[in-house]
């Protein structure tokens, strides 16, 4: 799998547009599919288990 966020998840880029995983939680996209990219982005950060990099 390739994953890519979008900078739509920045909303108005108030905190910057860092990919920093400090700020996911803290971003305030402003469409829906921001929105959407970013609660993706706060599930992926949120696992625990990470497959060796490569295999997919």
């Amino acid at each position: 799998m390739v994953y890519a966020s979008s900078a739509a998840t920045y909303g108005e880029g108030e905190l910057g547009y860092d990919d920093s995983h400090d700020i996911v939680e803290q971003l305030h996209p402003l469409n829906p599919y921001g929105i959407s990219k970013n609660e993706f982005d706060k599930w992926v950060l949120h696992q625990e288990d990470c497959p060796p990099f490569g295999l997919a």
